[in-house]
């Protein structure tokens, strides 16, 4: 059951789905060290964790601009990406 996407779409689509993981997990690290840490973790962990998503959507941005580059010199060099 395919959805018929060319490669753009299916980079577009994997980034998203990374993102969208990433940004959870960073969210269930954080409940988890609220709950498991006390209020101590709490304060001085769980809420400073978000800061992770801004380092996390930079490195997930200079991969998404990699793989699109690449993508791009597959697409001018006549080769169909896989």
């Amino acid at each position: 059951t395919t959805l018929g996407l060319d490669a753009r779409q299916t980079l577009d689509a994997r980034i998203s789905i990374i993102d969208n993981a990433g940004l959870a997990g960073i969210g269930v690290v954080s409940i988890l060290i609220a709950t498991v840490g006390g209020p101590a973790a709490a304060s001085a962990v769980a809420g400073p964790i978000y800061f992770l998503i801004g380092p996390f959507k930079g490195l997930l941005g200079w991969y998404a601009g990699a793989e699109r580059k690449k993508l791009g010199r597959l697409n001018t060099a006549g080769i169909s990406p896989a």
